[in-house]
């Protein structure tokens, strides 16, 4: 490919990730002033606790913004470093010989960024100050690869179609964007791709995306959609997730193209490298033990912090966290949260990553949040929202201490 169009692809990629911190940062001084007005009309406060609050808030916001605009400039150093247009998630064909390829022109001027907004004391509102907003935080800015694989299937046009699924891979995508992963690296497959979420492609996209990762990337893959099981309580359990081309007609259930969970852990199990860290998150029903692995915690509820031994499987190679939306016996909620439809838990999962301070409850959201505190939260908001009952479940491919390892998103 020439210089122009890789030159092209850099100005092009330069400005999506711009974009996205434009629009964050844009929420980001909504969400500071919605806190500071809430803060401002609480008439239960003294004046003193007022200031002490408003002081807090003011200081999680300076970090937020420093935090996202460090990671910018970490996400335009990658793509300037590029001496091709990278193939995302696609297997590289094998060469004998690579082509040449010259000096890449310099890029000397990016899109405008957003200036940080004033953190002057905002003008009165009459916001109800019993609402809690937490701010959004990109994480530490980093240098290696990062990839991800998202599902969402809504079934469009079936008597088992769902609403919130299509959602949930954009709002994990826009997120992903914000905290360091590349457009490029990040593959999504749902109802309305060119490429639709089957069993062939499901697999092979999951294929793809193990065989590009090496020692120290971070890989993440997402499914949101219907999840299936067969002979629940007996020795031949087993667990399903339901590609777009399962056979599903309402009750009338088979088996038929769906992805049986010891299909999805020998494809990734078999596949993780060493030193490759992956996060999964299937947000389905009987979803718990979806991949089979070795180690569960926390397994029967916010205050459990047990940890059981559960399989025979081998650990894995790489470090492998799978969060799941249910138990085995439990369905998965599709609902609508904040005016629009999602999934239960990939909404309280993306809610979790937060830095804030929530008043009401005394909770800090911290930046560095380790996997027990992330599923502690995502039940916790769960439990808050009526009709929800399925709890959240975490596991691991080799024993792991999730006290003290920091997600790494």
């Amino acid at each position: 490919m020439g210089d122009s169009a890789l030159f092209s692809y850099k100005v092009s990629q330069i400005k999506i990730v711009v974009s996205a911190f434009n629009e964050y940062v844009t929420k980001l001084n909504n969400d500071y002033v919605f806190q500071t007005n809430s803060i401002i009309n609480n008439s239960s406060l003294s004046n003193s606790a007022k200031k002490s609050r408003l002081k807090t808030i003011k200081q999680i916001y300076i970090i937020a913004y420093n935090n996202s605009y460090n990671n910018l400039k970490s996400q335009i150093a990658v793509i300037l470093k590029l001496t091709a247009v990278p193939l995302a998630l696609e297997p590289v064909p094998s060469v004998t010989a690579p082509p040449s390829v010259t000096s890449p022109p310099s890029v000397t001027t990016v899109p405008s960024v957003t200036a940080p907004p004033s953190v002057t004391a905002p003008p009165s509102v009459t916001a109800p100050p019993s609402v809690t907003t937490l701010i959004p935080f990109p994480r530490t800015p980093s240098t290696k690869n990062k990839y991800a694989l998202l599902i969402g299937i809504n079934y469009i046009g079936t008597q088992d179609q769902l609403n919130g699924c299509i959602n949930d891979v954009n709002n994990l995508s826009s997120y992903l964007k914000q905290v360091g992963f590349l457009p490029s690296n990040i593959k999504v497959l749902t109802d309305n791709t060119l490429v639709t979420p089957t069993k062939a492609n499901i697999m092979a996209a999951i294929k793809t995306l193990m065989s590009n990762a090496v020692a120290g990337d971070e890989i993440v893959l997402h499914y949101s959609g219907h999840g299936s099981n067969m002979f629940p309580s007996t020795p031949m359990h087993a667990e399903y997730i339901c590609p777009i081309d399962s056979v599903l007609n309402g009750r009338n259930v088979s088996t038929k193209n769906f992805i049986k969970d010891a299909e999805l852990n020998a494809a990734i199990r078999d596949q993780l490298k060493p030193g490759v860290n992956m996060i999964a998150i299937f947000d389905c029903c009987f979803s718990g033990t979806i991949l089979d692995l070795g180690y569960e915690y926390y397994k029967k509820g916010i205050s459990d912090t047990s940890f059981t031994r559960v399989s025979s499987n081998p650990d894995t190679q790489g470090k492998l966290i799978l969060i799941s939306g249910s138990n085995d016996n439990q369905t998965s909620a599709d609902l609508l949260a904040e005016n629009t439809y999602q999934g239960a838990m990939t909404y309280a999962l993306l809610k979790s990553f937060k830095i804030g301070y929530d008043f009401n409850t005394g909770i800090q959201f911290q930046r560095d949040i380790t996997y027990a505190d992330l599923i502690t939260n995502i039940r916790k908001i769960l439990k808050g929202l009526d009709g929800v009952t399925q709890i959240p479940q975490i596991s691991c491919g080799n024993a792991t201490d999730i006290k003290m390892v920091s997600v790494q998103l």
